[in-house]
C-alpha cells in the first residue's frame, strides 16, 4: 500500500518503491537496498515526490524527513 496515503487514513495500492535518498545521490551505494531508505508509493504520490524534490533543496529535505518518519 502507498505509505503516504495510508498515513492520511486512505488506502491506495502501491506501484513503486521509492528511494528516499535517490540512487544517483547515494555515492557510496550504502542506502540503495537499505529498508530505511525505501518506501512504497502509489504512482501519484511517487510523481509528486519527484516534483517536490525538484522545487528546492529545503523542500526536498522536508519531504525526505517526512518519508523517513513514515518508514521508521
Amino acid at each position: 500500500m502507498c505509505r503516504v496515503r495510508y498515513d492520511n487514513t486512505r488506502i491506495k495500492s502501491m506501484h513503486t518503491v521509492h528511494h528516499i535518498i535517490p540512487v544517483e545521490e547515494d555515492v557510496y551505494k550504502e542506502f540503495i537496498y537499505n529498508t530505511s531508505n525505501l518506501i512504497s508509493l502509489c504512482q501519484r504520490c511517487h510523481l509528486q515526490t519527484h516534483v517536490t524534490y525538484e522545487k528546492s533543496k529545503v523542500e526536498k529535505e522536508k519531504l525526505q524527513e517526512y518519508l523517513r518518519r513514515l518508514v521508521g
